[in-house]
């Protein structure tokens, strides 16, 4: 049986960001990036001009609906009506093969219906930290244009040097 850290990390490796932030960041990776945008959807500027806040939000959701909250399933449907369509259905199915929402929410994202959603100060609040923290560890490499991705980057960083710092040591002890 999967962990919600294993799921959490399945998650993120499915994004239709990760390649992109596990690159360069080049011109051609944003190139590739701006590929799987939906130019037909009002939502697209998140996706095409905010890919950092578009990651937060992807991760912060997903990790509710793993952990069962139906109230988030609005949320990440209008992230994935940012994708294109080819990009939309391939992570819906990494979803449902992946098997990280329980049976019901991944039922509820592939119905047409709307679903509801309520208002969720606590949720906002977690969200709009998580914007301005990266704990998703996301790697912005480009221009920093927002403050909270300088915010993100910088507090990133910090964690990434402290990792190196402090990593285990470990021993080889054979038996002889």
């Amino acid at each position: 049986m999967q962990t919600f850290k294993d799921k959490f990390q399945q998650l993120k490796e499915i994004s239709p960001l990760y390649k992109y932030w596990k690159s360069n960041q080049t011109e051609e990776d944003e190139k590739d990036r701006l590929m799987k945008v939906n130019t037909n959807e009002n939502a697209k500027y998140l996706f095409e001009q905010e890919p950092y806040k578009w990651e937060v939000l992807y991760q912060s959701i997903g990790r509710e609906l793993i952990k069962g909250d139906k109230t988030s399933i609005k949320g990440l449907k209008v992230l994935i009506n940012t994708l294109n369509k080819e990009e939309g259905e391939r992570l819906i199915k990494q979803f449902n093969n992946k098997d990280l929402f329980p049976v019901e929410i991944t039922q509820s994202m592939l119905s047409k219906e709307t679903t509801e959603s309520k208002q969720n100060y606590i949720r906002f609040i977690k969200i709009l930290f998580a914007i301005f923290t990266n704990p998703y560890e996301i790697e912005l490499k480009g221009n920093k244009k927002h403050i909270y991705e300088k915010s993100g980057y910088y507090i990133n960083w910090i964690k990434s040097t402290i990792k190196k710092i402090f990593k285990p040591i470990t021993y080889n002890s054979k038996k002889s």
